[in-house]
């Protein structure tokens, strides 16, 4: 028997503290009983389990999505930084749209999307979702202010207007999904075609570059060597120098400078982000350009990624490896060190995946990444697999 559901409540997994007394799930949990109470037993769809989000669970979010009357986003700023809350509002947001197109004069389109405000705290909502809101003049200014994480941190204070709040929420759910008729399966389109609104780096195509850093920070380098002040603060590492003292600049302003002069956006990827990240840029034909640091490939941040990026065949992404051969350590560990590199990536190195390890300077830094986006062009194109060219990308006829 098919299950439907009234709603399916979209919040990002990052928001979500497993293993824990969660306020997602109780608030969940809290319209579910309401619901019941006002007849409707479809209940709600809830998934907190990101770590399953891999190839199956992809194939059974879409048919949850289907077949649910009414999509609950949970707004924060996480939210909007998520591709799958993205894909989510998508799905709903079409059929919003078709409801609008289908409406019989006279009569109201009904509605399938409810916005809660989560975390109001720098919350940024983009454009095309502005226009959908949630907030009525009765709701208590703790809520349209701060926001409903806000009002359950603090029950004695706020407990009776997070009850009416939520009464309030689950009667409007009850009203939209009674609008929609019978249930029914709602098939939208296949996950990995939908471009949802947000977050801004979901982009198709090689105008839009993923740049990791395979660098330590100075703390994480302890360990690993003595001489630690090339290395920088940042998560993301774009402010390791890889020449310093010889040259004093940081490996994120000259990747930067590179992908502006061709017109590419970019974004620097964080360790943990990396295998998301790295998936996404196949997905949609981005360029990968991993830059390594020859004394960081083995911390645990990441080992795993560079011996997944090894594995996995993926002709938009290239390896450069960064040496500071004017480093004293460096010049005495280099055999060692060189030969780790050659075996870490050997694999992509017998598919003609870009791979240069002889990069020492910044002007070879710089003329490394060039050939590198010129090699993922070309890579493409032999696979007939080129997307529509966006700013920055290198003409077909160029060849590395």
């Amino acid at each position: 028997m098919t299950q439907y559901y009234d709603f399916f409540l979209s919040f990002s997994t990052i928001d979500w503290r497993p293993k824990q007394k969660d306020d997602i799930e109780a608030f969940f949990e809290a319209l579910v009983e309401r619901l019941a109470r006002l007849g409707r037993t479809d209940g709600g769809f809830f998934a907190p389990d990101d770590v399953q989000r891999g190839a199956e669970w992809e194939r059974q979010l879409p048919s949850a999505l289907a077949r649910s009357r009414v999509l609950v986003p949970m707004f924060s700023p996480n939210y909007f930084k998520s591709v799958y809350c993205g894909k989510e509002w998508q799905v709903f947001r079409e059929r919003h749209e078709e409801n609008q197109r289908n409406v019989v004069q006279g009569v109201q389109a009904p509605e399938v999307m409810l916005p809660v405000v989560w975390t109001a705290d720098l919350l940024k909502i983009p454009e095309r979702v502005g226009k959908i809101q949630n907030r009525k003049g009765t709701d208590p200014p703790a809520y349209t202010q701060r926001g409903l994480s806000y009002v359950m941190q603090s029950p004695r204070r706020f407990g009776a207007q997070y009850l009416d709040l939520v009464d309030r929420l689950a009667l409007e759910i009850a009203q939209m999904a009674e609008a929609q008729g019978q249930a029914r399966v709602r098939p939208g389109p296949k996950w990995d075609d939908i471009d949802p609104p947000f977050p801004a780096n979901y982009k198709r195509g090689l105008g839009y570059v993923r740049y990791v850093f395979v660098a330590g920070r100075t703390d994480e380098m302890e360990p690993v060597r003595t001489q630690r002040a090339s290395y920088g603060t940042f998560e993301s590492r774009q402010d390791w120098r890889p020449c310093f003292p010889d040259v004093d600049r940081q490996a994120g302003d000259l990747a930067l400078g590179v992908a502006k002069g061709l017109g590419k956006d970019c974004e620097f990827v964080e360790p943990k982000d990396l295998a998301s990240r790295m998936k996404e840029a196949k997905a949609l034909k981005n360029i990968l350009a991993v830059v390594v640091d020859p004394w960081s490939v083995s911390l645990p941040s990441f080992d795993r990624f560079t011996q997944q990026l090894d594995d996995e065949e993926l002709p938009t992404s290239g390896v450069i490896v960064a040496w500071n051969q004017k480093d004293d350590e460096t010049a005495g560990q280099l055999p060692i060190l060189k030969n780790k590199l050659t075996n870490r990536f050997l694999r992509r190195q017998e598919r003609h995946e870009y791979f240069n390890d002889t990069v020492s300077t910044p002007e070879s830094f710089c003329d490394a990444l060039n050939a590198m986006f010129n090699t993922a062009q070309a890579r493409l194109l032999e696979r007939e697999q080129l997307p529509t060219a966006g700013p920055g990308t290198v003409p077909p006829s160029v060849k590395p």
